[in-house]
């Protein structure tokens, strides 16, 4: 239990200092300091930095691939039965706009969310490509898009994905800024639950007119 609690505590205070200096500009020393532990606690649990870095992002990853895997399984369960269609697909994007929405809300994410975001604008040396767990959310977020749309061509698919996935992050990465814009709190557990409400409802409403046109057999929307 105690291995258990320092292990934790240490990938709790990594997350918040790596979110807020990088990766270059923290240092296991102050790891440690903030978790209230010590260099042979972090050296018994982690080895080193990179590994502590290394654990802070797939743990986060795989927190949140357990909030959004009983949509991939339904999914996939309609996949495998042959039965994923434009009649069923928009349920499913609707459940997995909710579930990102949960996610990216959450208080105790918003360090490795950060974090992520760290990742996906300027790699570290540690995830030369985007981790599996990251991309299995566009790459559902693709088969909804494509059951739905028929006509759609997978390429449009995957540049959606990307949009949809980056605005959920928005959400997250700007509680400052958002809350200056929305004359608010953002720290507020009710205006965060309106935030997300109303990100959630203009999401999908851009999604469906984004596909629409795919699906009533109008191809690529047309550039004006």
């Amino acid at each position: 239990m105690q291995d258990s609690s320092t292990y934790e505590r240490i990938l709790k205070a990594a997350a918040k200092l790596f979110a807020e200096r990088g990766y270059h500009g923290t240092t296991t020393r102050e790891i440690v300091k903030e978790a209230g532990s010590s260099l042979s606690s972090l050296q018994s649990c982690f080895q080193s930095k990179d590994s502590v870095y290394s654990e802070t992002i797939n743990r986060a990853l795989a927190r949140q691939h357990e909030m959004l895997k009983p949509v991939f399984d339904e999914i996939d369960a309609y996949e495998q039965a042959g039965l994923l269609n434009s009649d069923n697909s928009w349920n499913l994007i609707n459940d997995l706009v909710t579930k990102m929405a949960d996610w990216v809300t959450l208080k105790e994410e918003q360090n490795v969310i950060r974090l992520m975001n760290q990742e996906m604008t300027s790699f570290t040396p540690f995830f030369p490509i985007v981790p599996d767990h990251a991309m299995s959310v566009h790459s559902y977020f693709c088969k909804l898009f494509l059951a739905y749309a028929a006509n759609m061509d997978p390429f449009a698919a995957r540049l959606l994905s990307f949009f949809v996935v980056l605005s959920f992050f928005d959400l997250a990465l700007y509680p400052r800024v958002l809350g200056q814009v929305l004359e608010c709190d953002m720290e507020d557990s009710e205006n965060i639950l309106h935030a997300k409400i109303l990100t959630k409802s203009y999401l999908l409403s851009s999604i469906r007119s984004y596909l629409d046109p795919y699906r009533q057999g109008n191809g690529c929307p047309q550039e004006n």
